[in-house]
C-alpha cells in the first residue's frame, strides 16, 4: 500500500480522520477497503432504485446562488485562524453566509481597483 497523502495544514499527532460513521480510518482501515474493493461487492441483493428516486437524487445539493453572470462555481481558499474568525463575526452580524460574504467582498475590491 502507498502512504496516505493528507493536506499540508493536516497534523496527524493532534487530528484523527475519520469515516462518516466515525471510524478512525487508519493504513489498516484502508487496507480493509480496499480488499473489500478488490473482491468485489455481491449486489444480487442491493435495492434498486425506481426512476423517480434517480431523479430526485440527480437534483439534490445546494442550490447556485443568484448571480448576474449566471450559474457559479466553487473556489477554495486559504486563510488563517485569526482571518477565518473575523470573517465568521462578521458574517454573522450581517446574517449572512461566509460565502455571501466572500463573494460581495470580492466584487467590491475588483470594482475599485479595476483597471
Amino acid at each position: 500500500m502507498t502512504d496516505l497523502t493528507v493536506g499540508p495544514d493536516y497534523n496527524s499527532d493532534h487530528e484523527t480522520l475519520a469515516d462518516a460513521a466515525g471510524r478512525p480510518i487508519t493504513a489498516d482501515y484502508l487496507e480493509q477497503l480496499s480488499g473489500e474493493a478488490d473482491a468485489g461487492y455481491d449486489l444480487t441483493h442491493a435495492r434498486q432504485l425506481d426512476p423517480d428516486e434517480l431523479a430526485a437524487m440527480r437534483t439534490r445539493g445546494r442550490p447556485t446562488p443568484n448571480t448576474p453572470a449566471g450559474q457559479s462555481r466553487a473556489v477554495s481558499v486559504r486563510m488563517n485562524s485569526e482571518l477565518l474568525h473575523e470573517l465568521r463575526v462578521a458574517a454573522a452580524a450581517r446574517h449572512i453566509p461566509i460565502s455571501t460574504l466572500i463573494r460581495e467582498a470580492t466584487a467590491q475590491w475588483l470594482h475599485r481597483h479595476a483597471s
